[in-house]
């Protein structure tokens, strides 16, 4: 992406920096150089096309160009830009929270679809291991009555969830809780004690209650004497 004395316009830079990436095997390439230029300009991809041919030069340029490479070493463009599309939804991303998969979005449809036909009048639904709060985010979005419990057991990503519901406005309806369902707060299941997956709390007194096995040769003596009336009749050795 030398530039000498050529005239950088939004379309070419484009079209030369999803080369470049395609070189650096990025999947998505040209998604990505327009999300990156897109977030330069502090505005959205389909911004870009309003305005293809205003020049880039500068500092622009060159902070492009870092953005480009530093795509191309593998780091991935939510990381760079700190946010993420979901289901039409802009979130903001932090560090140590995994990035929303882009077929996660066929669950929201499912959920949707759901709530359209099953949910009456106060749906509710929890959302476990909620990391950013893009499914529990978008859901709330698209379902205006939908109530939903996100939890998850790292702080930064109750943070980060907390910090979308309220960028999308639906905080709200959007209740996050730092817990761990697998060992969190709380009795569990089978009156575990708190963070021990349910195991039973240890009882000293359980042992001495339980009935006591005798000797093996005593027991099958015992067998016998029941069988024929209390007299042992087997043969003597």
């Amino acid at each position: 992406m030398s530039d000498g004395t050529r005239t950088w316009t939004v379309v070419d830079l484009l079209k030369t920096a999803s080369e470049y990436l395609r070189e650096k095997n990025v999947a998505g390439a040209r998604v990505d150089a327009e999300l990156l230029l897109a977030h330069l300009f502090g505005g959205r991809r389909i911004d870009l096309y309003l305005q293809y041919d205003r020049p880039v030069a500068g500092t622009e340029l060159g902070r492009y160009r870092e953005l480009i490479r530093e795509r191309a070493s593998g780091r991935p463009v939510q990381r760079i830009t700190g946010g993420a599309e979901f289901y039409s939804v802009t979130l903001r991303m932090r560090e140590g929270v995994f990035i929303p998969r882009p077929e996660t979005e066929l669950l929201v449809d499912r959920g949707i679809a759901f709530l359209r036909e099953e949910g009456g009048e106060a749906p509710f639904a929890v959302d476990a291991g909620t990391g950013s709060g893009a499914v529990a985010v978008a859901l709330a979005k698209n379902a205006p009555r939908l109530r939903v419990e996100a939890t998850d057991r790292s702080p930064e990503a109750v943070l980060c969830a907390r910090e979308n519901a309220k960028l999308a406005g639906v905080e709200e309806r959007v209740d996050v809780i730092e817990t761990d369902l697998a060992g969190g707060p709380g009795p569990r299941p089978g009156g575990g004690a708190p963070g021990r997956r349910g195991r039973p709390r240890h009882d000293p007194g359980a042992r001495s209650r339980r009935r006591r096995r005798p000797p093996a040769g005593r027991a099958s003596r015992d067998r016998g004497e029941r069988r024929h009336g209390g007299e042992d009749r087997r043969p003597p050795r």
